[in-house]
């Protein structure tokens, strides 16, 4: 019973045209050189995904030891300034005697026009009062520090922002 089907089996094989077995064969070869190129593009990106993950790690440790050195300067920088604010400030009544007359209240309205950037109207110099030389001065001195911490905050954020730049060029290179 079994080699009768089977013969009956065998006989329905050889009557299939040999183009059949070919397209079968092929398409079992298709399917196996997919399933190993596709094993071998996820074994290539897993690869590039650790390698990507490396980098970015190291480029988190470089972006921090930026930051730091950055900060560092910034703050130096400021300090310094600070200290040279304060240093001639403290040289006023040193430059500046006590009886020198106060400035006119026009002195004052243009000052805090300037320091607002807007132009003063005449009627808001009606209620202005004169301004002491030496108080006009320290609030220059004052103004021209703030102005330099600005400036050193510019500074630095240009260099943080040109050291970051190089570094993630350095990177997207790889």
């Amino acid at each position: 019973m079994i080699t009768t089907f089977l013969l009956s089996v065998l006989n329905l094989i050889k009557k299939i045209p040999w183009q059949v077995y070919a397209c079968a064969g092929f398409f079992v070869l298709l399917f196996v050189v997919f399933k190993y190129g596709q094993h071998t593009r996820q074994v290539e990106w897993d690869a590039a995904v650790e390698r990507g993950k490396v980098i970015v790690k190291q480029l988190e440790t470089d972006a921090k030891k930026i930051n730091t050195v950055i900060d560092t300067q910034w703050k130096e920088r400021t300090e310094y300034i600070y200290v040279k604010g304060d240093t001639i400030t403290k040289e006023i009544p040193i430059y500046i005697p006590a009886s020198t007359p106060d400035l006119p209240s026009g002195f004052r309205l243009l000052h805090d026009a300037a320091v607002d950037s807007e132009v003063p109207s005449a009627s808001s110099s009606i209620g202005a009062a004169p301004v002491g030389v030496a108080e006009a001065t320290e609030t220059i001195i004052g103004n021209y520090t703030t102005c330099h911490l600005i400036r050193e905050e510019v500074v630095a954020w240009r260099e943080w922002y040109q050291e970051q730049s190089q570094l993630w060029k350095m990177y997207s290179d790889k």
